[in-house]
């Protein structure tokens, strides 16, 4: 195809030209682009630049074919190979690529990558919504001739949807669970599998969950947004049966389907596909948790500035004070209000720490990020005392609460000892409080881990942490102690900001412990003297060791107590044994919170 430029197109750029007049080879400026640097562009015979001021006379004429146009449109398109055979093509399609039959355009581009000739037929054996990613199975022959393949089909769907999955039912990263309801009159299940959680400020709850789904039954078109969406977990996006998310309206659908699996209809091989998720969902993950992790720190350091300076005023001198409890170390558990700061973690009923889901209800204290140095040290500690050995461990966790403590050091000891090839390692717990209702919500929270058989539930105080063995609760030795006692002495209200909003809340028994705010420690200290007498080595194994949370500043005067075995009972002098120094912890943003001690 060629024309001669008239003199009313002379001085005219060669690509406005060839755009006018050759619109139907290039119908775009960037096939525009593409026809010039492959030379199909040709001024007089010759080669030409895109930008050549043409003059009258002048011959353009164009080496271009509809073939050409075709295959330039289709290396457009989203879709790369993954697998193809004479009977199946497997393909990954890009968000924003449509399977619509009408339009050839992603048949064209299915040809190209699989080199299939130009016109053979294709028959797509599952779609994908246009604003879908994923892979994608095509038949080279009609379905209804291969319904052994059609029939073994199984897809697996990646997705991140608003707010925190299973919450109630106390769900973790791992967990599984069905969703069943009818879709259009069809009975359709899904399974479901939580991949990870992911603070967030832009949804009700303050969590986004990444969900695996596998639908196992119905297989209607939607049926995983369908379930969801009908689930009040909408998946990220900006379509029917999904939600916007704030900081990605523009980033499509966060659902890919990631993984897939069906039997060739000739060999009845089983084929499976795994391909990663979007690079966009771990770059909404990182940025919500950079966000969260910044607003946290913020709201640390001015609480932590704020507590100095009421420290260093003569109203409230820090020698009165054991120190500075993690009662308002970790503000992103609260939230503002009209009269000054509540408790989000209540008002959600559930906590999260160390990566595991915890009950909470105002019969406790909420579990701090900084207390989880105390699961570190503890697990590390037991780590190095039984490395290459398989023996029963013991935990005992004195002041339960929760039993966040005890619950996530089980856990990730469990999970430390099987990384090491320690399989046979017999490991329980003792879960002490002198609260039935805390204790009530630690029974709570060990039936949703799975902990209720292997750990004993024992009401009592520190001082009389001897009935644990008395009573015969625990058949073994303890190996471990920790606790996280009350340690702020009642004028600490006296110099902060947030005590009628925020540490009236929580339970005062967990908070407050008397004038000095070292009583408690001293409790703990007659407690452990007095069954060391009484049952020796059978109670507290030989070298059993202490994990200890303290308040920032009084690791000193802590350490004196159990090092010297100063106690609030009388005792005889040599009743109970001593326990040695073994180091000191700071938490996560320095400060003083853990204090680890060795039995002699």
């Amino acid at each position: 195809m060629q024309t001669t430029v008239s003199a009313e197109d002379a001085a005219t750029p060669l690509h406005k030209f060839v755009r006018r007049h050759f619109s139907v080879l290039v119908p775009s400026r960037s096939q525009t682009h593409v026809a010039f640097k492959a030379g199909q562009i040709l001024v007089n015979g010759a080669p030409a630049a895109e930008g050549l001021r043409l003059r009258a006379g002048d011959v353009v004429s164009i080496a271009r074919t509809a073939a050409h146009v075709a295959h330039a449109r289709s290396n457009n398109v989203g879709v790369r190979a993954v697998h193809c055979d004479a009977r199946v093509v497997v393909v990954w399609k890009s968000a924003g690529v449509s399977m619509d039959p009408r339009s050839a355009i992603f048949s064209d581009a299915v040809r190209d990558r699989a080199n299939l000739a130009p016109g053979s037929e294709l028959y797509p054996l599952l779609e994908l919504d246009k604003a879908v990613s994923g892979l994608v199975v095509l038949s080279t022959h009609n379905p209804s001739s291969i319904p052994s393949t059609v029939n073994s089909l199984e897809s697996t769907y990646r997705c991140i949807v608003h707010g925190r999955v299973g919450s109630a039912e106390g769900l973790i990263e791992g967990s599984e669970y069905a969703v069943e309801f009818p879709i259009r009159g069809t009975l359709c299940s899904t399974l479901f599998r939580i991949v990870s959680f992911t603070s967030t400020r832009n949804s009700p709850d303050g969590w986004l969950t990444t969900l695996d789904a596998t639908p196992v039954g119905g297989f209607v078109h939607k049926q995983v947004m369908t379930h969801l969406y009908s689930s009040d977990h909408p998946v990220i996006g900006n379509s029917r049966m999904t939600k916007q998310h704030r900081t990605c309206r523009d980033k499509g659908i966060f659902c890919s389907l990631i993984k897939l699996s069906f039997n060739h209809p000739d060999t009845g091989e089983t084929l499976s596909f795994i391909e990663s998720e979007p690079s966009k969902f771990e770059a909404l993950r990182l940025k919500e948790a950079k966000f969260s992790e910044r607003k946290l720190a913020e709201i640390e350091e001015a609480t932590q500035s704020l507590t100095t300076k009421r420290f260093k005023s003569n109203e409230f001198p820090e020698t009165e004070a054991a120190g500075t409890n993690n009662a308002d170390d970790d503000e992103d558990d609260d939230t503002p209000g009209q009269s000054g700061f509540k408790n989000a973690a209540y008002i959600r009923g559930s906590q999260e720490f160390r990566g595991l889901l915890f009950k909470v209800s105002p019969a406790v204290m909420i579990p701090r990020a900084s207390s989880g140095i105390l699961v570190e040290s503890a697990v590390f500690a037991l780590l190095e005392k039984y490395s290459g050995l398989q023996k029963a461990i013991t935990i005992l966790d004195m002041g339960t609460g929760s039993g966040s403590l005890l619950i996530s050091t089980v856990v990730h000891l469990e999970a430390s000892l099987l990384k090491n090839g320690m399989t046979q390692t017999d490991l329980s717990g003792i879960a002490l409080d002198a609260s039935s209702e805390a204790l009530a919500v630690t029974r709570e929270n060990l039936d949703a881990h799975g902990l209720s058989s292997r750990v004993k539930i024992h009401f009592g105080t520190f001082g009389s942490v001897s009935n644990v063995f008395s009573n015969a609760t625990a058949s073994k030795p303890v190996q471990i102690i920790l606790c996280n006692p009350p340690y702020l002495s009642p004028r600490i209200k006296k110099v902060t900001s947030i005590d009628a909003s925020l540490l009236n809340e929580e339970p005062a028994v967990a908070l407050f412990s008397g004038d000095t705010g070292l009583e408690a420690y001293q409790e703990i200290m007659g407690g452990i003297r007095l069954a060391d007498g009484q049952f020796g080595y059978k109670g507290f194994s030989k070298h059993c060791v202490l994990v200890l949370e303290i308040g920032h500043g009084c690791s000193e005067r802590v350490k004196k107590i159990f090092v010297d075995g100063i106690c609030s009972v009388e005792l005889e002098q040599e009743s109970g044994r001593r326990w040695e120094f073994v180091e000191l912890k700071r938490d996560h943003r320095k400060l003083e919170r853990c204090l680890i001690f060795r039995k002699l």
